[in-house]
């Protein structure tokens, strides 16, 4: 049985067509209806030219055959402008396939190196024509076609545009505008001999009545469009990559791009136009001259390079080839593979943060030369954050993007809404659900060829729990002291990080100091020591920029005071940095600041951090503002260069309750800045180590540290960060050899 399907709403339409066609043994399932996914589930063979929607797994045993649905003019993966984060459901269809049919070279080589493929994936490849493209080798259909529609004698004309618009923005009412003016004024032009079919995306095709005309006529709703394109004596199109395919065709083909530099404003294309054999034209005066100009371009080459594969008999040959397995004479390849190990790093939704900064700095000191890094994060929560996933995937680092939607049954649903609520122990929810946790696993990887999974966020029961049910290595990282966060925030669950700790291979501490609350949520020999990088000389470079606020920094004062504010070389400068959040001591801090300024006059005091927590900002500006300390105490968030607001300042205080290492101790010694810490745990083995200053744990022993600053008793760490660094790096690939 060969089944088809389709949304509920074109499924007639389908049908309409098979009939015309003569095509019996079709059978039409509805999309996310129980019989699609019974289907779905038990077919042997399954085909797609995009992509199965996210809750889809390949069952064993089961072939899929992705087609893609074009040769690309447009940029893929992340090589799209804007969007580069949410590639995750084509990116694990193509590592889900058995085989990737590709019709030329050139998409072969940008779909695998711009969906991050190689050595990740297993796929094999297929190098054939598109089997949509059979029927333009096909002239007997075509003349009788024309002959049955009464176009034997006339210049037939195809308009394929592309989507003036985004999934989420919808069209681009200016180009759309054009478009409908320019076809009145055509319709006008053309003769009686002459005749131009439109093919619109369906937003836009609703906007046309086909009535206002009288030689502009849509496309046949009962035809399949190309069927009925290769009646065509020229296609008219633009950025669509339409014209890859129909230039098999050896037709005359026209670009009418009246608004690209609008269009290309915000996409970026693999070719440049300019670079393609085809006309532009950019009115519609200039298009009608061109479309009854005869074709005076060479396409010989254009043909060799991407229509090496198009023949009559493509679908023939793929189908015997991948069904029977009869050797059709189509070249097949293996997906390119290094040789080295993959080590997929899961960075949670890149928030500008500390565990997102201590990753960036992790993976610019790895020796990418050893091993292939990969870094995997939630798709829709890091679509905010898609500069820090550059930022991460620089230097050699791919990622893997994921949706991280779960199948469940009712039941599952109801046990999982238990366990969110705190209802239901980690215990009771994977006795009833560890089916479907490691089901949402294996969707996601058990296709890819990983052989380390580092959980390095630490936060969040799903990801917890989901990377440990692979059977290969796997790491779990502690950033902070658990116990005090559970207390402190309740961003974590005791019962959770018991049950990780002794399930993964390795539970890594970022700090000596954090392994005996780390050990009393279990863990045991599993624990090992893995530092945070510190990238001294990077920090050091960025120090010495001119110091400046981005538009989204948002600032207790104005963005022109606050720069006055920074650059007062009168006053004493005191700065903290670390997110907006309880746990930092930010009220503490600025009421031993108080206190102090009482008796310094040119005390000032600086707070940036890279994000809130929950409306932590809002409130430390509240208190700023009741205690009239805005001329002194200056809040700054979200800044893409602090080290250079770091250097403006004289002394650093960091006035944590808690922290896993506080790394800002680190940078602002680098800048140059001695520094005061609490003496809490994290901290403390980096500064007893170094000869760092610490004071007492409470808003009198900062009012303590900063008057020792202040009267400059602080000396500066005595830190060899070449050495630590090389630290650094033995610990990690310590962990990945084990």
């Amino acid at each position: 049985k060969v089944y088809l399907s389709a949304a509920k709403s074109r499924v007639n339409s389908f049908k309409k067509k098979a009939e015309e066609y003569g095509i019996k043994n079709l059978n039409f399932v509805i999309l996310s209806t129980k019989e699609y996914f019974k289907v779905l589930a038990s077919a042997k063979y399954l085909v797609n030219d995009n992509t199965f929607l996210p809750f889809f797994i390949k069952r064993e045993g089961q072939i899929y055959l992705n087609t893609w649905h074009g040769t690309p003019l447009k940029c893929l993966g992340r090589k799209i402008k804007n969007d580069a984060v949410n590639i995750g459901n084509p990116q694990r269809n193509f590592v889900s396939a058995d085989w990737l049919l590709y019709p030329n070279d050139y998409t072969k080589e940008h779909i695998i190196e711009d969906y991050m493929l190689a050595n990740m994936s297993n796929s094999k490849i297929v190098m054939g024509g598109y089997p949509r493209n059979d029927i333009f080798f096909n002239g007997k259909r075509r003349d009788e076609l024309r002959q049955s529609l009464g176009l034997e004698n006339k210049k037939v004309y195809a308009y394929m545009p592309t989507f003036r618009g985004t999934a989420r923005e919808g069209t681009s009412e200016q180009s759309e505008d054009y478009m409908l003016k320019s076809l009145y004024a055509l319709d006008k032009e053309l003769n009686d001999n002459e005749v131009l079919y439109l093919n619109l995306h369906p937003v836009s095709q609703s906007t046309v009545n086909f009535g206002d005309f009288k030689n502009i006529k849509p496309f046949p709703s009962n035809l399949d469009t190309y069927d009925f394109l290769n009646i065509a004596d020229c296609l008219v199109s633009d950025y669509s990559s339409v014209f890859f395919d129909f230039a098999c065709t050896k037709k005359k083909i026209i670009l009418f791009t009246f608004d690209k530099e609008e269009y290309l404003r915000d996409r970026g294309l693999y070719i440049s136009l300019d670079e393609l054999p085809y006309p532009q034209v950019s009115d519609y005066k200039a298009l009608l001259d061109e479309m009854r100009a005869e074709k005076n371009y060479d396409d010989e080459e254009f043909l060799q390079k991407f229509c090496p594969y198009d023949n009559i008999n493509s679908s023939k040959q793929l189908c015997d080839q991948i069904i029977l397995g009869k050797d059709c004479g189509l070249k097949t390849e293996s997906m390119p593979n290094n040789g080295k190990e993959n080590v997929l790093i899961f960075a949670g939704n890149l928030a500008p943060n500390g565990v997102t900064a201590s990753l960036r700095n992790l993976l610019t000191l790895l020796d990418k030369s050893e091993r292939n890094y990969y870094i995997n994060f939630r798709q829709t929560a890091a679509d905010q954050y898609s500069d820090n996933m550059l930022s991460l995937t620089q230097n050699g680092v791919s990622y893997y993007a994921t949706k991280n939607e779960f199948n469940l049954t009712v039941g599952n649903l109801a046990c999982k809404l238990l366990f969110r609520l705190k209802l239901m122990n980690v215990k009771t929810y994977m006795f009833f659900c560890h089916k479907r946790v490691k089901q949402n696993f294996d969707k996601e990887f058990g296709a890819t060829n990983f052989s380390t999974y580092i959980q390095f966020s630490g936060y969040a029961a799903d990801p917890i729990l989901k990377f440990m049910q692979t059977d290969k290595n796997s790491i779990i990282y502690v950033h902070s002291d658990m116990l005090k966060e559970i207390k402190q925030r309740g961003n974590q669950r005791a019962d959770v990080l018991r049950y990780a700790y002794s399930h993964y291979n390795k539970v890594a501490v970022v700090t000596e100091d954090i392994i005996p609350p780390t050990e009393k949520l279990g863990g045991g020999d599993r624990i090992c020591v893995a530092k945070n990088a510190i990238p001294y000389k990077t920090i050091a470079e960025k120090a010495e920029l001119t110091p400046r606020l981005d538009e989204t920094t948002q600032c207790s004062l104005s963005h022109e005071d606050a720069m006055k504010f920074l650059l007062d070389k009168s006053t004493k400068k005191f700065i903290t940095v670390g997110r907006f959040s309880p746990e930092k001591g930010h009220d503490r801090l600025v009421n031993a600041f108080e206190n102090f300024a009482k008796n310094h006059e040119d005390a000032r005091l600086v707070i940036l951090g890279g994000s809130s927590y929950e409306d932590h900002y809002e409130k430390l500006l509240k208190l700023i503002t009741d205690k009239h300390l805005t001329d002194k105490v200056l809040l700054i968030m979200d800044v893409s260069n602090p080290y250079a607001i770091i250097k403006l300042c004289d002394s650093f205080v960091l006035s944590s309750y808690y922290e896993g290492f506080g790394l800002v101790l680190a940078e602002a010694d680098i800048v140059g800045l001695p520094v005061i810490s609490t003496n809490i745990t994290g901290p403390r083995g980096f500064m007893n180590k170094y000869g760092g200053t610490m004071v007492d744990n409470s808003q009198g022993g900062i009012e303590e540290g900063l008057k020792l600053l202040y009267d400059g008793k602080v000396p500066m760490l005595k830190t060899d960060y070449e050495q630590y660094n090389k630290e650094v790096v033995e610990e990690f690939e310590a962990m990945l050899k084990n």
